[in-house]
Parts: C-alpha cells; sequence; structure tokens
C-alpha cells in the first residue's frame, strides 16, 4: 500500500512515508497531573575511572510520562556509548513545582535542565540571564527548521525569545461518548449555545455531561478562555495583560458567564476531582463529555480497543467568531529549559542528543512530536490518522492559556476565585470587579 504524504504548509506539521509502528496502549498522562516527588537515576556502563558528570532534570510531569520514559532510554543509551553521566530525574506535582523551582531559583540553585513556560516567571529568569538561549541552540545544532513552528510559538515569551525547548505538538478538543450522543439523537455542537443546549439534554436525562478537572484553576481557564478567542482571537487577554482591556468589559462579562452557565454542567463534587480521577471518570462512562489534548490520545484509543466509542470534537463557534473552526488549542507542552551557569560541554552535547532522537522514539508510542517526523500513517488507529489529518490543516491563530499571558498575581486571583463563579457560588460582576482591582496594580 502506497504511504500518503501530509504536508502543512507554515510548518505545522508533517506526516511522510517512513515506516513508524505505533505501540498501541503505551500509557501516558498529562503533565499536570499530580505526582510524588521521586528521583531516578538512569544507570548504564561506563568507565569507572572517569569522572561521572550529574544532570539533573527537575520537572513537573509524572515518572510515568512517555517524554519521561523516553529521556532516561535515550540517557541510557548515550551511557553506552561511552558518555560518563548520571541522568537523574527529579518529579513533583505541579502546585509543588512551581514553589521550588522558584526557591530554587531565589537561592541561585536551579538544577541543569528543568521545564518552563513562556509566562512572566520564565521572562523574570530570562531577564536575570538565568536560562540559555534555545533559539540560538537549537540554531547552533541545526535543528531549529526541524521544529514545527506552533510548537516554538507557544514556548516563546512575549518579544519572541525562545528559552525552552519544546517536545510535543499537542491540540486541545472536546472527547465524547458517541454511543451516548447517539442515544439522546444529539449533534456534535458547531456553537456554544448547542453544546449548552446538548448539556440541558444530557441533564435532564440523568447523565452528567462533562467531567472536569475541578481541583486545578487552569482548567477552568480553558474554558474561560474560549468564548474571547473566538470573538478577539488573543487580543482580548493581551488587552487584559496590557490594561487595554478589563474583565468587566463586554467580552470578560459574556465568557464569566458562559462558565457559569457551562458550570452546573460539571459532575458533582468536581472541585475535589484532580486530573487523573477526572480522566478516570471519563474513560469509566460516569460523565458524557470531557476537554483533553491529545496527549491522551492513546488512552481514549486503548479505551476504543476495549469496548468504548469516543471520539471528540473542537471549540464551536459563537455566532459573531473572528476565528475559524480550524483555529483552536494549539500547545508545544512545557519547555525544557537549561541554567546558564552549569551549562557546560557535556550538558549541551546530552540535551543535543536528546534534540535529534527524541521526536521519532515519541512519534512510534502513538503521539505528536514537537519536531517533523515521517510516519507511516497506513495501520495507525483512526483517531491518530484523522488527528494528523487535522494537524495539516490548522489555521494560523492559536488558542493562548490565559495563565500563561497573565501575570502571576492575576492568574492567582483567578484560580482562588473561578471555581466559585463556575458553581454559582460568586456573580461573574464579583469576580470581575477582583480581577480588575488585580489588573491595577
Amino acid at each position: 500500500m502506497v504511504n500518503r504524504k501530509l504536508k502543512k504548509c507554515a510548518s505545522l506539521f508533517l506526516v511522510m512515508s517512513m515506516a513508524v509502528s505505533m505501540l498501541a496502549g503505551c500509557g501516558s498522562k498529562n503533565a499536570t497531573e499530580e505526582a510524588s516527588s521521586t528521583s531516578d537515576a538512569v544507570e548504564a556502563t561506563v568507565d569507572d575511572s572517569a569522572e561521572v558528570k550529574k544532570i539533573t532534570y527537575f520537572t513537573p510531569k509524572v515518572p510515568s510520562d512517555d517524554v519521561l520514559a523516553i529521556f532516561q532510554e535515550l540517557a541510557e543509551e548515550y551511557k553506552a556509548e561511552g558518555h560518563n553521566i548520571e541522568f537523574v530525574l527529579e518529579t513533583a506535582d505541579t502546585d509543588g513545582y512551581d514553589q521550588k523551582l522558584r526557591a530554587m531559583a531565589t537561592a541561585n540553585e536551579l538544577p541543569e535542565l528543568f521545564d518552563v513556560d513562556g509566562d512572566s516567571f520564565c521572562q523574570e529568569l530570562a531577564d536575570a540571564g538565568m536560562v540559555v538561549d534555545m533559539q540560538a541552540f537549537l540554531e547552533e545544532i541545526g535543528a531549529i527548521d526541524n521544529f514545527i513552528g506552533a510548537s516554538l510559538d507557544y514556548i516563546r515569551l512575549d518579544d519572541g525569545s525562545l528559552y525552552g525547548i519544546p517536545w510535543e505538538f499537542t491540540t486541545d478538543m472536546f472527547w465524547y461518548d458517541k454511543d451516548v450522543y447517539e442515544k439522546y439523537n444529539l449533534e456534535v455542537p458547531k456553537t456554544f449555545d448547542d453544546l449548552l443546549e446538548n448539556c440541558r439534554i444530557l441533564k435532564e436525562n440523568g447523565e452528567t455531561p462533562i467531567i472536569v478537572d475541578g481541583a486545578d484553576g487552569w482548567f477552568y481557564l480553558r474554558y474561560l478562555a474560549m468564548i474571547p478567542f473566538r470573538e478577539t482571537g488573543n487580543d482580548f487577554v493581551y488587552a487584559l495583560k496590557s490594561g487595554d482591556a478589563k474583565m468587566s468589559d463586554a467580552t470578560g462579562m459574556e465568557t464569566l458567564q458562559f462558565l457559569q452557565d457551562i458550570g452546573q454542567y460539571f459532575q458533582p463534587g468536581c472541585t475535589s476531582t484532580d486530573y487523573s480521577t477526572s480522566l478516570e471518570l471519563f474513560l469509566d462512562g460516569q460523565g458524557v463529555m470531557y476537554t483533553a489534548g491529545t496527549g491522551l490520545l492513546d488512552s481514549f484509543m486503548k479505551a476504543n480497543e476495549e469496548g468504548k466509542n469516543f471520539d471528540y470534537f473542537y471549540m464551536p463557534l459563537t455566532d459573531n467568531a473572528v476565528t475559524s473552526a480550524n483555529e483552536y488549542w494549539v500547545f508545544g507542552g512545557l519547555g525544557m529549559a537549561a541554567n546558564s551557569a552549569t551549562w557546560d560541554d557535556d550538558v549541551k552535547e546530552f540535551v543535543e542528543y536528546l534534540v535529534k532522537n527524541f521526536s521519532v522514539k515519541y512519534a512510534q508510542r502513538g503521539h505528536f512530536p514537537a519536531q517533523n517526523v515521517e510516519v507511516d500513517l497506513d495501520n495507525m488507529d483512526d483517531l491518530y490518522v484523522r488527528i494528523a489529518n487535522d494537524n495539516e490543516n490548522i489555521g494560523d491563530v492559536y488558542t493562548r492559556p490565559w495563565d500563561v499571558v497573565l501575570p502571576d498575581n492575576v492568574t492567582t486571583v483567578f484560580n482562588d476565585n473561578i471555581a466559585s463563579v463556575a458553581l454559582g457560588q460568586m456573580k461573574p460582576e464579583d469576580m470581575a470587579a477582583l480581577v480588575d482591582e488585580e489588573l491595577e496594580k
């Protein structure tokens, strides 16, 4: 059978014709899932007489994450080639990670490698000269053109600078139980009004319309970002950041009201439901819809193999949308940053090895890497093939996460109060007033 070639013009995604089989059912979990702090050192046969170079990587990813599994595998291979290193993996849950990383930076004790977002904290590290210019590094090793533009753009700071290396190319969508939709003669929603109507029908029939990770504020912010993105692109959130807009403006009030409208359809007790539990609830059929990215694609493919009928749709539109149906959430995941104070040849050469060998292995596990790779689609799962085709046709504008764009103090106000808005315990106008007050500081 002839392999198809799929090519995204603007360097969004490339799938061509080299045989790489997907390993079905490989476990992968989102980087924000809670995890206990761990430390794993990769060991291999090396020259014991030589000095061992310890390279520590601190991350909020869980130890079972495929990204980390591949890093460990590559570290073993790198050592087998004669490099005398000790790759130490340290993980922490998201909240603990952020706090510890800030403490490390304050004490000038950052590890050799760690994860960053393209947010205000990364900007602080860059301004202090504490992180390596990854744009220059990727150019130096001849790898920059291999990366999908959208993956790099996700990690970039507002001025276009790059201090993290992305490993993933992820899109977010609504996953839904197709059998339940067919049971109630529901159609995939084209607009948010359609989505709310589907939720109403499902709830009236005793179903739980939507499962959410209600224990994490960022999950609510995903919903909060949708209406403004459809109606302004990313202009509104950046106007909030610059002080040219207020949350009490019409767009802000509309999206707060939407969050409250849809929040009544979240599962009972959602505020105590963490990431892993929310996924388990959805896979177990305890809810009809769930927002998640392609980092969890293997979970849905495996569930379908076991008798489920999960499908997906992308962010709905509004009646006056300025963004298109093929423009939605696109992520590069967390970026690997490097401590400029410990960036010596040993660390640099190891990271180069990761960059040049990671993506093919990641694709083999059924994921979409941040670099262009060659994949044979002929024997891939239908969900994978469809999303690969979708990736080929993504538009030019990608939804920016509010918790990445906005200052930390504003994000904190959202995280502390947004669940109350979703559950109807706080009025949208009261939430807007809190945000506006914080924006003025």
